[in-house]
């Protein structure tokens, strides 16, 4: 089993849109995340060095699929169209 870090998008009570980063994990034979942490992640380590690491992983992230958390399976879904953040100009 692997990880890498991954944009997750969740929809607020309110209907508005909030980014998060999350552990993603994946099978060996799958591309997709099998399941992810079930909080967002901090940043943290125990050196300067590690959180440096931490944060430029964080950073190759922004350049994927965007990923919502499907409730009701369990499971990870894709929810943009584009293929990085870095493709859409509002943030979105």
């Amino acid at each position: 089993m692997t990880w890498n870090y991954r944009v997750y998008k969740s929809i607020l009570d309110d209907g508005s849109a909030w980014y998060v980063m999350h552990e993603a994990y994946y099978d060996k034979h799958i591309s997709e995340p099998m399941w992810c942490t079930v909080r967002a992640v901090p940043v943290e380590g125990e050196s300067v060095a590690d959180l440096s690491k931490a944060l430029g992983q964080m950073i190759e992230a922004l350049d994927k699929d965007v990923l919502e958390y499907d409730k009701e399976s369990g499971t990870s879904k894709r929810v943009k169209m584009y293929q990085s953040m870095s493709d859409n100009n509002n943030g979105e």
